[in-house]
């Protein structure tokens, strides 16, 4: 049986983008800002949404700011008994395993308009450079332990119970983008974008497991219970995106 408790962010994104919306009208009268939220629909699980703030410090040149950050936890209840046909020996665990995971994502960089702009056209097309910095924290655990119930090995039997990894990830990179905005009217518009990305991510793993055996030098059963030492990565990706990002924009 599983259960799965989602945690959605939805709501309160909105609110927020309509309260920045409000906040900065309040504020500002010229149409140098954008407030947006994009979309990443190629990546979904790791940066599924970004709130998005650009100043154009020219008619041709802006700079822009994104933030994404995402949690959710989900448990699942484990029962497992060993197929003994012996009845002198038996194996019945049950657990419950919690993974939670944080997501959080940032980037800053330049917009540029590519060509000359029409100004009878809705279009506007752009090129951007960014650098983001991205961290993930993925930590599965034992909500209880392991309940090891009326278990008896057969001597000499070893059986792992559950294993499972924590990881800690840091993320650096630069994406180079090339996108065309659609202006629905005078404040609001649409946009996407494509594009190339190089990513250096540093991870460290700790591996835990959990498990029983039956052995003469410990005198009968015994369970074991730890984690490893911690193991350091480190690994790149380049990489194309044809649809990097999709955005709603307001400008004020």
């Amino acid at each position: 049986m599983k259960k799965v408790i989602p945690t959605t962010w939805l709501k309160a994104i909105t609110t927020l983008y309509f309260l920045m919306i409000s906040l900065f009208t309040s504020s500002a009268q010229q149409s140098n800002w954008e407030l947006g939220i994009g979309l990443r629909p190629l990546d979904l699980e790791d940066e599924p949404y970004t709130i998005m703030l650009k100043k154009h410090i020219s008619p041709r040149v802006g700079l822009r700011f994104g933030f994404s950050g995402m949690y959710k936890s989900s448990s699942e209840h484990f029962r497992y008994i060993h197929p003994y046909y012996d009845t002198l020996y038996s194996f019945f665990i049950k657990y419950t395993l919690v993974d939670t995971k944080l997501y959080t994502s940032t980037w800053f960089g330049l917009q540029y308009q590519i060509g000359r702009k029409n100004s009878n056209s809705r279009f506007f097309w752009y090129g951007a450079s960014d650098a983001f910095v991205k961290y993930r924290w993925e930590y599965p655990h034992l909500q209880k332990g392991v309940d090891y119930i009326n278990s008896t090995l057969r001597p000499g039997d070893y059986i792992v119970a559950t294993t499972y990894d924590q990881r800690k990830t840091l993320a650096v990179g630069f994406r180079q983008s090339f996108g065309v905005q659609y202006f629905l009217n005078g404040s609001f518009s649409i946009a996407t974008e494509a594009g190339f990305y190089y990513e250096t991510s540093f991870t460290k793993t700790t591996n835990f497991l959990f498990g029983a055996l039956d052995s003469p030098s410990i005198g009968g059963l015994g369970f074991i219970a730890g984690g490893s030492s911690p193991r350091n990565d480190r690994d790149f990706q380049l990489g194309f995106s044809p649809v990097m990002q999709f955005s709603f924009n307001y400008h004020f």
